[in-house]
């Protein structure tokens, strides 16, 4: 989900999908379909459909998402659980280093301050409400019910050892890793800050 002005030109949370390439200091990608990449299968849902509002203390909106590879032609498939639906892939040959799969997967929240302008530096934007993690899902960004596609091919949850905590700016941003909640919840994580004055 992201809040991109710039983008839509307006302030609205909307869905997204995002892929980027970093292969050999050439760096490839873009949003939703403004670049030849991801094939949108199932165009029922927009990929930048409008989300309902969320409300600070109020119930989360949650999208739910399955990234997954298929095996027989290699293509990275997006299914959105919200709808029902599996919305597209990327095609195997984007991700060259990906035809046997992935090693390691990520969960992150991603912010970005306006384009450098006179004056002082650009301050950066909140994430998500704004708020450190404090074990509240009404007050922050959140990842619930984590599981990752073993090498057995089952779907498994993360394994506490296997986690690392990163925040490039822990006085803007910060993430907590809480493990396993109970069989509601799942492993989760949350993220968020205030943003401001994030220049290093």
């Amino acid at each position: 989900m992201q809040v991109h002005p710039d983008l839509y030109g307006d302030n609205k949370t909307r869905m997204m999908i995002m892929w980027h390439v970093n292969s050999k200091g050439a760096q490839r990608g873009c949003y939703n379909l403004l670049c030849k990449g991801f094939v949108q299968v199932d165009k029922s849902v927009p990929v930048d459909t409008i989300l309902p509002h969320c409300v600070y203390d109020g119930l989360p909106t949650e999208l739910g998402l399955k990234i997954h590879q298929d095996q027989p032609t290699k293509n990275w498939w997006v299914t959105i659980l919200r709808f029902n639906i599996n919305l597209g892939y990327w095609p195997g040959a984007l991700f060259p280093g990906l035809t046997q799969g992935a090693t390691k997967a990520g969960f992150y929240g991603y912010t970005q301050a306006p384009a450098k302008g006179m004056g002082s530096p650009p301050l950066s934007p909140p994430m998500g409400f704004g708020k450190f993690p404090d074990r509240n899902f009404g007050h922050s960004g959140y990842f619930a019910n984590m599981q990752i596609i073993n090498e057995d091919n089952k779907l498994v949850g993360l394994e506490d050892k296997s986690w690392k905590e990163f925040s490039d700016n822990p006085m803007c941003y910060r993430v907590k890793y809480y493990g396993y909640e109970g069989p509601v919840n799942g492993y989760v994580l949350e993220y968020g800050g205030p943003g401001g004055n994030c220049t290093p």
